[in-house]
Formats: C-alpha cells, sequence, structure tokens
C-alpha cells in the first residue's frame, strides 16, 4: 500500500543520492507537497484523456471508500473530491444497495427530479445533501478521487501501481531542475567577483 510518505521517501533517496541524512537540505514535507500535485495532475490527465476518447472512465485505483453517518440529509466528507468536471470527483453514493443519482445543477429540473421518485445528491463543498431527506441517522457509503491535501501522510494513498513510478520520476526530475538551476546561480555569482 502506497502512501504519500512512503513515495516521498523514495524520491528524496534518490535525490539525495541513495541514503537520507538528518542534515539533508531538503524537507521531506516539501517533497509530498510534490508527490500531492504530481498525483492530483496525473489523475486529471488520465480522466480527462479518457474523456476525450469519449468515454468517462475513473478506475478503482484512484478511489477512495468512506462509511459515513448521515445527519438528517447531510452528510459531511472526511476527505475533499479533486475537481473534476461536473462534480466527477465523487463517483457514487449509497445506501446499502440504493444508488443516489448525482442531482442536475439546474434548478429547472426540481420538479422533475421530485416527481421521478429517484434519490439525488447535491455536492457543495465538502457536504452531501441527499434528496428526498432522510430521518434518521444512517450509514452512507460514498466512494470519491480524494485530493491528496486531505489525505494524511500514512493514509492509503489510491494511485495505480504503475503511476507510483512516473510520480517518484516527476518529483525527481523537478528537483534535479532546481538543483541545477541553483547551481548555476552560485557559478553565475563567483563569475562575476
Amino acid at each position: 500500500m502506497a502512501t504519500k510518505k512512503s513515495l516521498a521517501e523514495q524520491a528524496l533517496r534518490v535525490i539525495q543520492g541513495g541514503s537520507v541524512s538528518d542534515d539533508a537540505d531538503i524537507d521531506i514535507r516539501e517533497i509530498m507537497l510534490f508527490i500531492e500535485q504530481e498525483r492530483d495532475a496525473l489523475i486529471k490527465q488520465m480522466i480527462m484523456g479518457y474523456k476525450g476518447m469519449g468515454e468517462h472512465e475513473i478506475t478503482g485505483d484512484f478511489l477512495s471508500s468512506l462509511t459515513l453517518m448521515s445527519h438528517g440529509s447531510q452528510v459531511l466528507l472526511t476527505y475533499s473530491p479533486i475537481n473534476l468536471p461536473n462534480g466527477a470527483g465523487v463517483f457514487s453514493v449509497n445506501i446499502e444497495d440504493e444508488y443516489y443519482l448525482r442531482k442536475p445543477s439546474s434548478n429547472m429540473y426540481n420538479k422533475a427530479i421530485s416527481k421521478s421518485g429517484r434519490k439525488f445528491y447535491e455536492l457543495l463543498g465538502n457536504t452531501i445533501t441527499l434528496f428526498p431527506g432522510l430521518v434518521n441517522q444512517t450509514n452512507v457509503t460514498v466512494k470519491l478521487v480524494a485530493s491528496s491535501k486531505s489525505l494524511g501522510e500514512t493514509d492509503n494513498f489510491p494511485v495505480p501501481a504503475d503511476l507510483e513510478s512516473t510520480i517518484i520520476k516527476n518529483t525527481v526530475q523537478l528537483y534535479t531542475l532546481m538543483r541545477t538551476a541553483n547551481e548555476d546561480n552560485i557559478n553565475d555569482r563567483i563569475d562575476n567577483k
């Protein structure tokens, strides 16, 4: 199981030349920020690439599954969904074997929704509102593509195994480029003395 911290440690070992020492000039928290950004960018790129091919595909390797207690008709998410078009960061919402559909964003469908008899959800920030509303507290299962920033250092970091190496490689390339630019600036200052 990959975690944000384990991927950052791998990248840091490569950047430092194989070993990580306490006097390293790079903080692992800084590496984790780049790991987060790289993961989210790759996920968006892949999902938008599928969409460009006429498919709307979100693979299970990207998904986090949460079982949360509703408070009336609302469910507060512990992870923020990644920002995708049409609220696609939330993959599914269900209570047992009853699935909720994403409510259309336009209010002109409100009458049709209420007459359809179907169950819908609406996402606003980290709050999901269920229609029709629930009276009792109920376990709601939500599958979503969680934003990397909302995942803890040691939480499961949902990413396909083949993308782990890409994330690490891209992070190392960024640091190599930054280190080269920094050394070039130092050499320029020495030459100008």
